[in-house]
């Protein structure tokens, strides 16, 4: 059951592993029969095939679009909800993992995803999910300078508000959470920082944090070498990739990288909640302990639950008390 579990959350966070290659549909392949051991009597008759799984379905259904924004940007998002005519008290935002798509929240909310479990259990209290991108590599791509990034007013100030103006009526707004997984987790991470004020809750699966400098190679080497034989080299190569390409500088990574932000107390007014595996393949494992501890130091709230298994594996009991808690 880990094992399963740890595959599902690697396609939801798109982390670009072997057994990601097929699709959500080879995970569940037809049950074929039970064989009968050598030499044992059939008892009762020929053995029986199990029931077939139902065919993979999102929760409820989605519709993706794309807005134009006012910096010349195309916002990718994908809308799940319950039923229209309803009046939401709390909307969900999802961020992606790195090589994700907006879709990619239709796995998370797959019945047959772990996470299944926790969204079913507050359906009632959260019937919108909204998953936003500006493209595979960076789900929300905060520009890596400033304090208020025009990417940041495009999102918060136009795309959010205009994609909740089709789902509420009568003026009134939901509480909005927020929900980023692996690199999503990072950008939510980045957000809350920003904008402290704007999500009643903040939840990061998996975030990639750490707590070295990108750019010095002997320390990318050591990372990989603390990281046990559960890391994979070519993620974290991809990884470092990314972040090189995107800031430059080691100072311009300092300026926006959480665990700086963690340390400055920019978090002190978010209800946060993280939660890694220790068995985390890219590494984030140690990023999360060091942030927890920053958070401590700086007395900024965080529940923060380590949990075995491998990459994007959340423990599902104190996600599920934390959002349900988070939740009007």
């Amino acid at each position: 059951m880990l094992r399963l579990t740890s595959i599902i959350l690697a396609i939801v966070c798109s982390v670009s592993m072997a057994f990601a290659a097929g699709g959500i549909d080879d995970l569940f392949p037809p049950s074929s029969p039970t064989p009968t051991p050598p030499g044992k009597p059939e008892e009762g008759g020929p053995s029986k095939p199990k029931p077939t799984p139902p065919p993979a379905a999102p929760v409820f259904p989605g519709t993706c679009k794309n807005m134009a924004l006012p910096s010349g940007k195309t916002l990718n998002y994908c809308v799940h909800s319950y039923q229209k005519d309803q009046i939401p008290q709390n909307v969900i935002y999802y961020f992606h993992g790195l090589n994700g798509k907006p879709s990619d929240l239709a796995l998370f909310l797959d019945a047959r995803s772990p996470f299944y479990s926790v969204i079913k259990t507050v359906q009632d209290r959260a019937p919108i999910y909204v998953a936003l991108s500006f493209g595979p590599r960076e789900s929300i791509p905060v520009e890596p300078t400033g304090d208020d990034p025009a990417t940041l007013r495009d999102l918060v100030d136009v795309a959010m508000p205009a994609i909740e103006n089709d789902y509420i009526f009568y003026g009134i707004r939901p509480a909005r959470h927020l929900i980023g997984m692996s690199l999503g987790g990072y950008n939510a991470l980045t957000v809350a920082a920003l904008r402290p004020k704007v999500f009643t809750s903040v939840m990061a699966i998996c975030p990639a944090l750490i707590d070295f400098n990108p750019f010095e190679q002997a320390e990318v080497t050591n990372y990989i070498s603390r990281g046990g034989p559960w890391i994979q080299t070519p993620l974290v190569t991809d990884m470092i990739s990314a972040i090189r390409t995107k800031f430059k500088t080691v100072d311009v990574w300092n300026g926006r990288n959480p665990m700086s932000q963690m340390r400055a107390g920019k978090y002190r007014n978010v209800n946060l909640y993280l939660s890694t595996g220790d068995r985390d393949e890219y590494g984030f494992f140690e990023g999360a302990e060091a942030f927890a501890a920053a958070a401590q130091q700086a007395g900024s709230p965080l529940v923060y639950e380590p949990t075995n298994g491998g990459h994007c594996t959340a423990d599902l009991r104190s996600f599920q008390s934390f959002l349900s808690n988070a939740l009007k």
